[in-house]
């Protein structure tokens, strides 16, 4: 096969597909072909990768460094030498060799100095170091050196934003220093994820298996071991999963240390001439009642007493309000956990279609809320289509850019989220799956709100005297709905929220107001647990939970913990590593995470501190200037650090006595989980070849060998602890939903037979003719 001399690597099929269409090339085996065109004299062909083609090597199959495999804290660090080596990920090793050998075959027909290769992967750090990773893979240094290396900045998947991006590619500077910033991130993590897991988990088992060891000598026997505790034996640590489940480890210590109080507010009910209201005391609230009483009694006011009072004050004022900011990945992601509660990982699995599928959204991974002149633009001149598309009516009155959406010094890489050129038809509507159809509306309507009119409302704030007192009131009337027009629909919408307060009768300044005190008690609230929502937001503004101001700065100059692309997948690894729990949206740490989070507390990882100091200098080799190398060695001396100091902490009677009263806690909730069958062991979940289970503790004990389980997936229903406790007790859960093999809907129960021990479904009534 005869090669033209200039070749692209796409991140993944779909993106090369839509380079492909734009182009119009056309498919040959696994790579597609450009034929000669004025944009490429000697034609073009594309390859794709799968996302990342290369990992890390582990520690123990550098030559010299057998001894690596085995979790001792004498093997840390790991001292292997650098720069780091990668080697192919076994399942898409034929990918990456096959492209190895096209390449291979272009350099052997053209000669290296005579190649121009495109790196067309995702435009992101991430992006970069797959592309050339890949490229460094397939060819020696020499000829990567000799090479034409281009960059294709494309931030939209459609034809005529693809072709435009081809004419104008750019030079590798800047993608080389984001691809040593990528490799020096990954390199890091992966080194502080490894040594720091192996540390804790070592150190952390150990004092386990002493503590369980004593209460069988000392207390006749426990059934628990480390790995019921642990949910695995693994503490899973990193840079970004353990200041993040610090978060949510100080969030639930909050709650639980709460104290409510009781206080005190001077409210009244007003009458005028033409209606009612309420007025309270400005600036007053206490957790004394005797306060209340001595302010009244200055002010010879009996409460529940009727008594008159004076308008004093009466200010009207027409206020305005612009729509909501432009959508990033994080905006979106919290918005959709907080209406439809989408995880972040499904939220940007939707977007990631829509911009790679269907072509209707912009760049996904984006942390920013402004776009371009350019862009603005382009919607201004689809405006009406889009709004015939889906369906708003609204006037057309801001259709100049204004500096709350359009920003091009605070556009870089990317820009917000906002709809591509192409206006979807109503068949191609119909077409998107739920998710997509509602994230692409979210997107619409925020897009376009910009282009409506404010929301203006006049705001009415009432002075009210009573003997003295000062009782205000706030009130409006909307003059237009403005863009809320688009969410009218949508009574759930933060846009649909109250502004200004409630409605008011008309009221004269100097008019006399008889009137009624009224105290109100309140008590005050714990914070609420976080959300993946709430949690996003917190991963991004986490500099106000650093008390150094530096480092609070830098983490508000960097968004926090994480990226938009990062921020999903740590809260995924949380519950890989069975340190959360989702119940009822709502995010509560295991008892492995309690155990993770003490043994870590005080440390570095236990807060956004070093993620601040780090990703500052990560931005700087990105920028060309800083040194990559320099800052893996002060990540070999953190480690050394980590190692010294978890001994110490570890061994600490404050842990010890947090660690027993944990066991305590995990024995306590096995005995609700007792084995119908066996009647001694207890119910945990299993982890095997053939998947996940809910078993007797007692399977392995040679005198009992209970084989009594329970399986994690009941008809295509995944069973939460909550549904096995229930069947465990009362031999039934609550009515659950299920889909069928057509994805539609039914409920019912399921029941545990008290002699088989087999399950079944009792359907609900309403469907129980489904199936």
């Amino acid at each position: 096969m005869k090669f033209p001399p200039v070749f692209a690597i796409a991140e993944k099929p779909s993106q090369a597909t839509s380079y492909a269409s734009a182009l119009n090339a056309k498919l040959y085996d696994f790579y597609y072909l450009v034929s000669p065109c004025k944009l490429f004299p000697n034609g073009l062909v594309i390859f794709s990768a799968v996302g990342h083609l290369l990992e890390l090597k582990e520690p123990h199959t550098y030559e010299g460094f057998e001894h690596l495999k085995d979790w001792s804290p004498d093997n840390i660090p790991f001292k292997i030498p650098k720069p780091y080596k990668y080697e192919p990920i076994k399942k898409t090793e034929k990918t990456l060799l096959q492209i190895k050998d096209a390449i291979r075959e272009i350099i052997s027909q053209h000669g290296a100095k005579n190649v121009t290769a495109i790196s067309s992967c995702d435009v992101d750090v991430e992006g970069s170091a797959i592309f050339h990773n890949a490229l460094k893979f397939c060819v020696s240094e020499e000829e990567y050196s000799q090479l034409t290396i281009k960059r294709l900045w494309a931030k939209s998947y459609e034809n005529k934003e693809v072709f435009k991006a081809f004419h104008n590619l750019t030079d590798s500077i800047k993608d080389q220093n984001m691809y040593t910033q990528g490799i020096t991130r990954g390199a890091a993590d992966w080194l502080v994820g490894l040594s720091t897991t192996r540390i804790l988990t070592i150190y952390v088992t150990s004092i386990l298996e002493v503590l369980l060891n004593k209460r069988r000598t000392e207390n006749g026997g426990t059934a628990i071991t480390v790995k019921d505790i642990l949910g695995g034996t693994s503490i899973r640590s990193g840079r970004i999963i353990l200041p993040v489940l610090h978060l949510i480890y100080n969030r639930h210590n909050e709650i639980n240390n709460f104290i409510e109080e009781k206080f005190y507010e001077i409210h009244a009910n007003f009458g005028v001439a033409e209606g009612t209201y309420k007025g309270k005391l400005e600036g007053f609230k206490t957790f004394n009642q005797r306060d209340v009483s001595d302010v009244l009694r200055r002010h010879q006011i009996s409460a529940n007493s009727q008594i008159n009072g004076q308008v004093t004050s009466l200010n009207k004022e027409i206020k305005h309000s612009s729509s909501p900011r432009l959508h990033s990945i994080l905006t979106l992601q919290a918005y959709a956990n907080k209406k439809w509660k989408l995880t972040a990982k499904n939220t940007l699995k939707t977007v990631q279609s829509l911009y790679e599928n269907h072509k209707l959204l912009t760049y996904p991974r984006s942390d920013c809320h402004f776009i371009g002149n350019s862009e603005f633009e382009y919607l201004l001149e689809n405006l009406d289509a889009y709004k015939a598309a889906a369906n708003f009516q609204f006037e057309n009155a801001n259709c100049e850019p204004r500096k709350r959406y359009v920003d091009p010094s605070r556009v870089e890489e990317h820009f917000a989220i906002i709809p591509t050129r192409r206006v979807p038809t109503n068949e191609q509507l119909q077409k998107l799956s739920q998710n997509e159809y509602r994230i692409y509306m979210e997107v619409m309507r925020t897009t376009l709100a910009m282009f409506a009119p404010d929301y203006a409302y006049e705001q009415t704030t009432v002075i009210t005297n009573i003997n003295g007192l000062d009782f205000k009131t706030t009130g409006k009337i909307e003059k237009n709905i403005g863009f809320k027009i688009l969410w009218e629909d949508d009574s759930n919408s933060e846009n649909n929220d109250e502004e200004g307060g409630t409605k008011l009768p008309n009221i004269f300044e100097g008019e006399v107001a008889n009137a009624k005190i009224e105290i109100k008690t309140g008590i005050t609230k714990p914070p609420e647990y976080y959300t993946e929502a709430s949690l996003l937001s917190a991963m991004k503004t986490a500099g106000q939970y650093v008390d150094d101001q530096d480092d609070a700065a830098i983490l508000k100059e960097i968004e926090g913990i994480g990226t938009g692309a990062t921020r999903d997948g740590a809260i995924e690894s949380l519950k890989e590593a069975n340190y959360i729990m989702i119940v009822k949206n709502k995010i509560h740490p295991t008892a492995k995470a309690f155990i993770a989070c003490k043994a870590t507390e005080g440390t570095l990882l236990s807060s956004p501190t070093m993620t601040a100091k780090w990703e500052k200098y990560l931005k700087q080799i990105g920028e060309g200037t800083k040194n990559a190398e320099n800052f893996l060695t002060s990540v070999d001396k953190f480690i050394e650090q980590f190692l010294k100091t978890i001994p110490d902490i570890i061994s600490r009677s404050e842990t010890i006595n947090f660690f027993n009263q944990l066991i305590d806690r995990v024995e306590e909730n096995n005995k609700s989980l007792t084995c119908p069958k066996c009647k001694q062991g207890f119910i945990k979940e299993v982890n095997s070849p053939k998947g996940k289970f809910y078993g007797c503790s007692n399977f392995r004990n040679s005198d009992i060998q209970c084989k009594f389980n329970l399986p994690e997936d009941y008809r295509n229903r995944k069973l939460s602890l909550a549904n096995i406790k229930a069947l465990l007790e009362k031999g039934k859960t609550p009515v659950l939903k299920f889909k069928n093999n057509e994805d539609k809907e039914y409920t019912g129960r399921i029941i545990l037979d008290s002699n088989t021990f087999k399950l079944s479904l009792e359907f609900d009534n309403k469907n129980k003719n489904k199936k």
